[in-house]
């Protein structure tokens, strides 16, 4: 025998409707930062990544020959680089002190495979949680070890054909910018009306 029954009932259709649109805007969000081509990494306090994005797991590996993920401490993967661990070190500290640091060329200590020194746009800054309090710091990155090589190429040619004039002035810059982006046929002329 059933002498009552108590009980209270709860419409949680709201919440479900708002985590599934969070998850949505989390989920284009995670595509936007995955698509860019920039170097996107985060770490808390203990160096261990929070997040990151395919161009930061690609370059790393191309860098360190290891793979990162999240839940890894990136200075334990960088410990047969003690020069680039420390630098790397030394940027997120600054970013768990409130500092935000943006270099307009980070020359690494690292090298690509033709011997080049790698140079980078970066970025590093704190990461807050919703009370403003530090929890890690977040590094952006973009290689522009290219970039400054055909600056410094470029320089290069405008030194080396300061001197020149009319005729020879254009034969040598035509031959240093075919070399310079290695193609064979180069047209420099002037157009009349």
């Amino acid at each position: 025998m059933v002498t009552g029954i108590k009980g209270i009932a709860i419409d949680i259709h709201e919440k479900k409707e708002a985590l599934r649109k969070a998850a949505y805007r989390q989920s284009i969000i995670s595509s936007v930062i995955d698509d860019l081509e920039l170097n996107m990494l985060a770490v808390d306090y203990n160096f261990v990544v929070m997040a990151l994005n395919k161009a930061q797991h690609d370059e790393f590996k191309s860098q360190y020959q290891k793979d990162i993920g999240v839940g890894d401490n990136v200075l334990e993967l960088m410990s047969e680089f003690p020069e680039a661990q420390a630098r790397t070190r030394k940027l997120f500290e600054s970013a768990f002190r409130g500092e935000k640091t943006s270099l307009a060329d980070y020359e690494s200590s690292l090298t690509n495979e033709f011997g080049e020194t790698l140079h980078y746009e970066l970025t590093v800054t704190p990461i807050r949680d919703d009370n403003d309090n530090i929890i890690g710091g977040a590094m952006s990155s973009r290689d522009t070890t290219q970039k400054m090589k055909v600056e410094r190429q470029l320089r290069n040619i405008m030194k080396r054909s300061a001197n020149l004039t009319g005729e020879p002035f254009f034969k040598d810059l035509t031959q240093q910018i075919a070399d310079l982006f290695n193609i064979k046929y180069v047209y420099i002329g002037f157009l009349y009306n």
